[in-house]
């Protein structure tokens, strides 16, 4: 070892007692809440929208140590840097309403591989549980190998993990429920030990299920554990010891109000405890006061909030965040470092642009030293050989390759690195990495073995049935591994593939690839010889579109209309390979179909109908199949004409008339002015009456001779009336008094009329307008009672609407006035 190196051990060793290194990258992005989420590449923090996560409580995330962003998850489900759940990933044991209801760990010595641990709610029966999630998975996306390894239970909600003092391991550490006990697992590189280092000391938590409840924390240096105990309005400090995993020395912070968040200071030199009452306090207390008495007497309220304030966390920016229950906003300790009111507390600080935080943040392992390591890979020549610090946020690093040809590329500054060695051979490569004033250097000495280089040639074309010789060269004492898994030198293509081959020697693997297509022959298939109408043009399909043709009288394309009878070949020719094919087409011309125009004919005439066309056969409407066809009845006719392929039709309406029969009735006498119609329609007819009009009907106004002419295609018809008109009137009269007594005179109130067709209603009303009598009937009148019983002696009101002749005109009259009822 050198002594750089010794130095830097003997550093970080000290700085077990100090402030600690913490990883930043590792915290870079956070998920929480309703789809909330911060990006702590940038200064202040960039609010996410891009998370999917739904919170009350509990959840993790996690990032690589570039920063880049693997998953996250609320305990449940977990879901990739894309946002979408793993393959594998439902079903955790862990409950997003549990306060801290997972926390993620990298596996020491593996990159690719990640612990969950979860706990169940309310210290419920699914305890502490652990999952792997292997990030070389899913397209590099990570998928859950291995789910729901139960390790403890019953537990509380608490749960936190810490860096071992050898700086690679971590202790995951969680308190059981219903007694006093602290619970220490180790994960390391031979994985999750199932065994705990159990401490006993402390407060009691259990009875009321909110003594489940509240966060427990690690100190950056790892030697302080903080948990609040949310029911009992309480909260404690222990040491840590992060080489045995034991917890003791515990120190009581009592509380007037339910605690639930905790954090220590990036110094770790205060700790502050936050309330979920509303309004909500923050409490700052000094670590390094003195005694456990002096602790406690240090404690200040450095923050009010008008709301509930659910978990603190440190961010990657060495400020503390805090979650405001409900709210689009965090809020932030901005000096954690400085005492009391310095320690600048400021309310809805970071706005979550629309979403919301609920009372939990992300839980992150806590604390950590390292020692500068790299792994590498691929120590071939012509190849990238791969470079991975194994170091958690360094300041800044120095990669030498040994590869001076390489010229500026022989260094490097980015903590995972490519290089390309210029010649085969030995290189002693190192990396310097730089934290905080220190430095520590660690070099390896890889070998850069020669890579072969197979050439198979440029990609080869050929038709079905063909077949060539692949040689990718001489390699003497090399292994050869096909596409196909075979092992020869040379290797015989015959069929459509990627044909790869991989040249192997002393570990160093060369490849090449090329593509082998074997084109099919194009089938072409014009059909059988075709009988087609001349109306119905054939259109030829060669098909193998994007293929070229070659048609017997030259056209290219891949359809060919047929308009004459003839031979028709096509040759088509596709990657190289052709195909032909040939076909004869009959055009036969196309018969005529015309019956005529609608047309009507007269009763006992006859119509003939002909369809006659050359080599033709014939379906009429009926069924018949003569080539004519004779009409006597009125109807709708049809023929179809077949001739080869074709096929005419036709139809023609045809409707039947007889000859007119105009009869205008007897003589007739009328009323003046009453209306009186002659009619001579007859159908399809035309018109002449005695004054040239020309209508089918006419209206005589006076007395005299009338008389029609009607004329069709069939025949005449002729008739006369005599029309003698007379005066008319109407009369009526009513009474103004009647004696309904019973003596048979004048018993009924009633009107009486001289008329012509005369229609009346007459309506009676007392006094008061009220309707006693109606009657439609004129031999019907009133006989002085109403409801049944003898209308009282008075004066009444008549109302008498007639209709009927009155001077020779149409009258239509309403009559009013009043008549005495005596008895």
């Amino acid at each position: 070892m050198s002594l750089n190196r010794i130095y830097f051990f003997l550093i970080a060793c000290f700085l077990l007692s100090s402030p600690g290194v913490r990883s930043q990258q590792s915290g870079r992005f956070w998920y929480f809440g309703n789809g909330a989420g911060l990006d702590f590449g940038s200064n202040p923090p960039t609010a996410l929208t891009n998370g999917v996560l739904n919170a009350f409580e509990g959840c993790a995330t996690i990032s690589d140590n570039s920063g880049n962003l693997q998953f996250y998850t609320n305990g449940n489900i977990v879901w990739t840097r894309n946002h979408t759940p793993m393959p594998s990933g439902s079903g955790l044991n862990g409950d997003g309403a549990a306060t801290q209801t997972a926390i993620i760990v990298p596996a020491p010595g593996n990159i690719n591989l990640y612990y969950i641990f979860t706990v169940d709610t309310n210290g419920g029966p699914r305890g502490l549980c652990y999952s792997e999630v292997d990030m070389s998975l899913n397209g590099g996306l990570g998928d859950v190998t291995v789910k729901n390894v139960t390790l403890l239970t019953p537990v509380t909600e608490k749960l936190t993990a810490v860096r071992h003092s050898n700086g690679v391991d971590a202790w995951v550490v969680v308190h059981g429920w219903n007694d006093s006990f602290f619970h220490s697992f180790e994960v390391t590189a031979s994985g999750v030990s199932t065994t705990a280092v159990t401490s006993v000391t402390g407060s009691f938590h259990g009875g009321n299920f909110t003594n489940a409840h509240g966060y427990l924390k690690a100190s950056p240096d790892a030697q302080k554990i903080a948990c609040a105990i949310r029911g009992s309005n309480l909260a404690e400090v222990f040491d840590f010891d992060n080489t045995t995993g034991i917890i003791s020395n515990p120190v009581s912070l009592p509380f007037t109000m339910q605690v639930y968040g905790v954090e220590f200071s990036p110094n770790n030199r205060f700790l502050y405890i936050g309330t979920t009452n509303n309004p909500g306090t923050i409490t700052q207390y000094d670590l390094q006061a003195g005694s456990n008495a002096a602790i406690i007497a240090s404690g200040q309220v450095i923050a009010n909030y008008s709301g509930f304030i659910g978990a603190l966390q440190s961010g990657a920016d060495g400020k503390i965040y805090v979650c405001q229950f409900q709210s689009g906003n965090l809020a932030i300790i901005n000096n954690p470092d400085l005492a009391g009111a310095s320690s600048n507390f400021i309310s809805n600080a970071v706005f979550l642009s629309g979403r919301i935080a609920q009372y939990g943040l992300p839980n992150f392992l806590q604390s950590f030293v390292i020692v500068a390591n790299f792994n590498y890979g691929d120590t071939c020549s012509n190849s990238l050989t791969n470079f991975q610090l194994i170091f958690i946020n360094p300041d800044s690093v120095r990669w030498d390759f040994d590869d001076i040809p390489s010229g500026a590329n022989n260094t490097s500054t980015l903590a995972n690195p490519t290089h390309v060695f210029t010649t085969p051979g030995s290189y002693d490569v190192s990396v310097t990495v730089y934290q905080g004033g220190l430095s520590d250097i660690a070099t390896k000495t890889i070998q850069i073995l020669p890579t072969p280089d197979p050439y198979l040639g440029t990609d080869i074309s050929d038709c079905e049935g063909g077949s060539i010789v692949l040689n990718p060269g001489s390699f003497p004492g090399a292994t050869l591994l096909w596409n196909d898994g075979s092992t020869g030198t040379t290797y015989l293509s015959d069929t459509t593939e990627q044909v790869f081959v991989e040249v192997s020697f002393s570990g160093c693997i060369g490849r090449d690839t090329l593509q082998a297509n074997y084109f099919p022959i194009p089938t072409v298939a014009l059909g059988t010889d075709i009988n087609a109408c001349e109306d119905n043009p054939v259109v030829l399909d060669a098909g193998n579109a994007g293929a070229t043709y070659q048609w017997q009288d030259g056209a290219t394309t891949q359809t060919y209309d047929v308009l004459t009878t003839g031979n028709y070949v096509v040759t088509v020719t596709a990657n190289g390979c052709s195909d032909s094919d040939a076909i004869l087409v009959t055009i036969d011309p196309k018969p005529v179909a015309y019956l005529g125009n609608d047309t009507t004919i007269c009763k006992g005439f006859q119509l003939f109908l002909d369809a006659t066309n050359p080599n033709s056969t014939y379906v009429w409407q009926d069924g018949s199949t003569n080539s004519a066809y004779f009409v006597s009845d009125p109807g709708i006719y049809t023929v179809i004409v077949f001739s080869g392929a074709c096929i005419a039709t036709d139809t023609v309406i045809i409707d039947q008339q007889d000859k007119p029969n105009v009869f205008l009735g007897e003589d007739t006498v009328f009323c003046a002015g009453q209306p009186l119609e002659l009619n001579a329609y007859n159908y399809g007819a035309n018109y002449l009456w005695q004054d040239g009009s020309t209508d089918s009907v006419f209206y005589p106004g006076f007395t005299g001779k009338y008389f029609c002419t009607a004329v069709n295609q069939c025949g005449v018809s002729a008739d006369t009336i005599l029309v003698t008109t007379i005066l008319c009137n109407c009369n009526v009269y009513l009474p103004n008094a009647f004696t309904p007594n019973r003596d048979t005179h004048n018993e009924i109130f009633n009107y009486r009329y001289e008329c012509t067709e005369f229609f009346a209603v007459l309506k009676v009303y007392n006094r008061i307008g009220q309707l006693v009598f109606e009657s439609s009937d004129p031999d019907f009148g009133w006989d002085g009672t109403y409801e049944g019983k003898p209308a009282n002696e008075g004066v009444y009101l008549y109302e008498l609407k007639y209709k009927g002749y009155d001077d020779g005109k149409y009258a239509d009259e309403t009559k009013r006035g009043t008549f005495s009822l005596i008895r």
